[in-house]
């Protein structure tokens, strides 16, 4: 049975990787192909620095408070970048213990971290 989309979910396909169990050169091909890479801020957000030049991140902040390290990682790999925090993404439950996903506002930034992806040049000349 699939799964069924959330009725604000983006219409663009979004796959789900866990990359606990994969080979790294697996991880590696899979961010290669990313245009837009939703992740937790922490040590395996990394991989954005495997994300080709023109593409898009968005950083979930649980809290709102961390270094801004992949920012800047980002801006040095000419990668656009959003933080949750900015847009309000977590909502934290009542007893502070867990992080929920605003999805609406989610798939706004999705949707606007998608528009800023920019094509390979490679690519470009393919379609022209």
């Amino acid at each position: 049975a699939g799964a069924r989309a959330h009725p604000e979910a983006p219409a663009q396909p979004v796959e789900r990787h866990d990359f606990a169990c994969r080979p790294y050169r697996e991880q590696l091909g899979v961010i290669a192909r990313t245009e837009v890479l939703v992740g937790m801020h922490g040590a395996a957000f990394g991989h954005a620095l495997f994300l080709r030049s023109g593409a898009a991140v968005v950083e979930l902040v649980a809290g709102g408070k961390s270094w801004r390290l992949f920012e800047h990682l980002s801006n040095m790999r000419h990668i656009t970048h959003f933080r949750s925090s900015e847009h309000q993404l977590l909502l934290m439950n009542a007893s502070g213990e867990y992080f929920q996903i605003n999805v609406a506002a989610a798939t706004g930034v999705y949707r606007r971290a998608l528009a800023t992806v920019q094509l390979p040049r490679s690519l470009l000349h393919e379609i022209a």
